[in-house]
């Protein structure tokens, strides 16, 4: 499927005439199309600026004007789910630079969440965010009032908005963005693969390109160098909520004999990477695998039914999940946190899966001092091959403990078991990489670059 703009926007325009739910069925159809199969860009891109030309009403309901902002002191807004996403840590607001520029939050939280109270010292808005567990409603529902945000957005007069792009807004955002004043600025920042299409975006970036992908010159550029230029690209406007991990710089040498992994349970069930986790448990009887990820009884019995055939089971152990849930001090009150926490810190090693590669957990393993095993995939041969997956992300590069070769992916894990020297090596390149990605002051001096 390869739709230009034109056509989108006559078949959007004809689905708008028989019923607008047609249209938003045909829409999130391409959506799904494009983020799971091979980043289709251009397809999600046509169709989304389609959508917006052909929805577009005769009446805009903000006050559009094209005069330029004209702030003495500049003021910068922030949306999100603030007190409880992935990207804003508690240490990120203890950063603001207040003394330079006004900051204005607005936050998403739906029932049951709280909000931080480190954000009470801005000027900080709460909106009730929606998270819909029936499939119809996440396509159908708004997860937010966008009228009465950009309402307030409108109002408070910005010189640069930064959206941070979530799963709870998908859709919703598009809205506020058809109802905010031209003259605002809009930064987004999407942790995932993909962009968010939309005419009114100035600025772009990702937390993982997919590989066929890369930015060059401010412009995203696939593989056969065609290119999308309709916004700014930028690299690495991006941190991790590090909760309240602390980076210490030690290397641990009297670690347990442990293989552990925590993250998304559809990334473990590979079985060449299984296999490397069964052959190093077969070396060593004492050896234990240990992994946490939100329950899913159809992926944890295909893992253990590889182990079990592999006669292993004794030395696997499913540790459950932690809530991303944090209190009004930022901070995550799941004792499987803790948990966690504590195996970061004292396992031997973290396997960092293939090919559908980790995120978050696997910084957090970097900023713990826990030693990762890389596979390095060849991202330039996946245009030719026959998977259609684009769950397989381009991994924050480091050069020790990272391998394009299997049978060199099981060595090295095996020898950091016992090798100090390489031990040492991994660990002190993943604290250097964990200091940029962890440290709030660098992404605030990013986002103020932009305005």
């Amino acid at each position: 499927m390869n739709l230009n703009k034109k056509l989108f926007h006559f078949v959007y325009k004809l689905l708008f005439l028989i019923h607008i739910k047609l249209a938003t069925v045909f829409r999130y159809f391409i959506y799904r199309t494009a983020v799971i199969s091979k980043p289709k860009l251009f397809l999600l891109m046509n169709s989304e600026f389609a959508y917006y030309s052909a929805a577009k009403k005769k009446s805009n309901k903000s006050k559009l004007t094209s005069n330029k902002i004209t702030n003495e002191r500049k003021r910068i807004g922030i949306i999100g789910s603030l007190s409880n996403s992935q990207l804003f840590s508690s240490f990120f607001w203890d950063n603001a630079p207040v003394n330079e520029y006004d900051i204005f939050l607005y936050e998403f939280l739906p029932s049951g969440y709280k909000t931080n109270s480190k954000l009470k010292n801005f000027n900080h808005k709460i909106y009730e965010g929606f998270y819909y567990t029936n499939k119809l409603d996440r396509i159908f529902k708004d997860t937010f009032n966008s009228e009465k945000l950009a309402n307030a957005i409108n109002q408070d007069n910005l010189d640069l908005l930064f959206v941070s792009i979530e799963t709870l807004g998908r859709f919703t955002y598009g809205k506020l963005f058809d109802l905010l004043d031209d003259k605002i600025k809009i930064m987004a920042m999407n942790a995932g693969s993909f962009p968010y299409f939309h005419p009114k975006i100035s600025i772009q970036s990702q937390g993982q390109l997919s590989p066929l992908w890369r930015i060059e010159k401010n412009k995203l550029v696939y593989w056969n160098n065609k290119f999308i230029d309709h916004f700014k690209f930028v690299d690495n406007v991006f941190t991790y909520d590090r909760r309240d991990l602390i980076i210490d710089y030690k290397i641990n040498f009297e670690h347990n004999n442990c293989i552990f992994i925590h993250g998304n349970l559809n990334k473990l069930v590979n079985k060449e990477f299984l296999n490397i986790i069964a052959k190093l448990l077969k070396n060593d009887s004492a050896r234990k695998f240990k992994f946490m990820g939100f329950k899913n009884n159809y992926l944890l019995n295909q893992i253990f039914a590889f182990f079990d055939a592999a006669k292993l089971t004794n030395q696997v152990e499913y540790l459950g999940n932690y809530s991303q849930k944090k209190d009004e001090n930022g901070k995550l009150v799941d004792p499987n946190w803790k948990l966690c926490k504590d195996l970061l810190k004292s396992s031997a090693v973290f396997l960092n899966s293939f090919p559908k590669s980790a995120g978050s957990s696997r910084i957090e393993a970097f900023a713990c001092g826990l030693p990762v095993i890389d596979f390095n995939v060849d991202y330039k041969n996946l245009k030719s091959t026959k998977t259609n997956r684009s769950y397989v992300y381009r991994s924050i590069d480091k050069e020790n403990g990272n391998t394009s070769s299997k049978q060199k992916y099981y060595e090295l894990a095996e020898s950091v078991f016992s090798d100090k020297i390489l031990r040492k090596k991994i660990i002190t390149e993943q604290y250097k990489i964990a200091e940029e990605y962890m440290d709030e002051r660098i992404f605030w001096q990013k986002i103020i670059k932009n305005i």
